[in-house]
């Protein structure tokens, strides 16, 4: 699968995501005649090779000129001239009304108008709409990668100071944010919603086989203001021959100043309600006093009410957390008979279509059948195990975790 990481911690802009993906080897000339197929206007659209100052590097700088017409309409009109029809989802006419619908409709919101009295620039839409349209060949042309982007850096400047910053929050709803303080960073409305409409994943830089980056320049002189994007190939992550892999958070602490009687009442609370496991080891804290470290794993999605647990039952005041990865034998259930009733077993596979490696049926139902029964818990278990691998051919792929 090929990925691109879009990384805006400088800032981001239409024009210079445009340019950065136009860097990554794009026929710059080829993408400028398909989006005059598509687009109802004519333009002049270039793409140069721009000089940065302070990052001393060469970037994309996109420009787009028109005759100059400052013409003013209201926002109802220009969207009824520019899409007469109803666009098709997937389409570059639908994701330049999807960016344009945006934008409007947070300016609705911070001015307080309906959407169909605002007062737009017919230029300024128009070039709007050829960047966005720009952005959208280009990612066409790239089989629409899967995209990832650092966090949206925000300078937070003062209510009153705000200005188009109020804009641009508006159309982040949803998207990671960072705070930065850095003077120089430029975010636009418009690159704000592009970025938000192509990708809805942000963090680090995720593993790749890297290919080519792109730098896109923006327009502030050459001060250095850009988006750097990276292309390459995701990672593929070998199967494991035997089980498989995950994640999880493993939770310690310390405990030596509780009645010992309440540790089996915690861990039976901390089972049922999201631990894979939890168990005691004897250790020696400080000043030499015996103590228990009391362990517990669980899935990341159950932390907070395994931790919610530790806290209300126990005496500790804090706790250690880190992640780990486990391996896993693929899990199977299944009831089979025996003399003395119905017991549930186990099994543990390497893989698909593979012979069970682990076969251990449940105790609670032999101890339950040893006691109807008053038959030794011992010769419960054996007779289960023996049934299971008699008819585990007849359960293989049932209930297979």
């Amino acid at each position: 699968m090929q990925i691109i990481y879009i990384d805006c911690t400088a800032g981001i802009s239409g024009g210079a995501l445009l340019g950065a993906l136009v860097g990554l080897g794009l026929d710059g000339e080829r993408l400028i005649e398909e989006l005059r197929q598509e687009m109802a206007a004519s333009f002049d659209l270039t793409f140069s090779l721009s000089f940065q100052k302070i990052t001393r590097r060469a970037a994309i700088q996109t420009s787009l000129n028109f005759p100059e017409d400052r013409q003013t309409l209201a926002a109802g009109d220009f969207v009824k001239t520019f899409f007469p029809m109803k666009s098709i989802d997937g389409t570059l006419s639908s994701f330049c009304q999807k960016v344009l619908q945006q934008i409007l409709t947070a300016r609705s919101r911070l001015e307080g108008l309906p959407l169909e009295e605002l007062a737009v620039c017919k230029i300024e839409a128009i070039k709007m709409l050829i960047i966005a349209g720009g952005v959208f060949t280009a990612l066409g042309q790239m089989a629409f990668p899967r995209i990832v982007a650092a966090p949206l850096p925000l300078t937070l400047s003062p209510w009153e100071d705000a200005g188009e910053e109020a804009l641009v929050l508006e159309l982040a709803q949803g998207a990671t944010v960072s705070r930065t303080y850095n003077p120089d960073v430029f975010v636009t409305p418009m690159g704000v919603s592009i970025l938000t409409l192509i990708t809805g994943e942000y963090g680090a830089l995720p593993g790749m086989r890297l290919g080519k980056t792109g730098y896109g320049a923006a327009n502030d002189g050459g001060k250095g203001g850009g988006v750097r994007v990276l292309g390459g190939a995701a990672l593929v992550e070998e199967e494991p021959s035997i089980g498989s892999t995950e994640k999880i958070m493993v939770i310690e602490t310390g405990i030596d100043d509780m009645n010992p009687e309440f540790f089996p009442y915690i861990i039976e609370q901390l089972l049922a309600n999201g631990a894979l496991d939890a168990f005691l080891i004897p250790v020696y804290m400080k000043k030499g006093r015996p103590a228990n470290l009391l362990k517990v794993l669980c899935k990341k999605t159950r932390l907070e009410e395994v931790l919610q647990i530790i806290f209300k039952e126990s005496t500790t005041l804090g706790v250690r957390l880190h992640e780990e990865t486990r391996r896993v034998l693929h899990r199977s259930f299944f009831k089979v008979p025996t003399p003395y009733g119905e017991v549930t077993v186990k099994a543990g596979f390497a893989g698909s279509g593979t012979e069970p490696l682990q076969l251990a049926p449940e105790f609670e139902d032999c101890k339950k059948a040893a006691l109807k029964t008053g038959t030794p818990v011992k010769k419960v278990y054996g007779a289960a195990q023996r049934s299971a691998l008699e008819r585990i051919k007849d359960f293989t792929g049932e209930g297979r975790d």
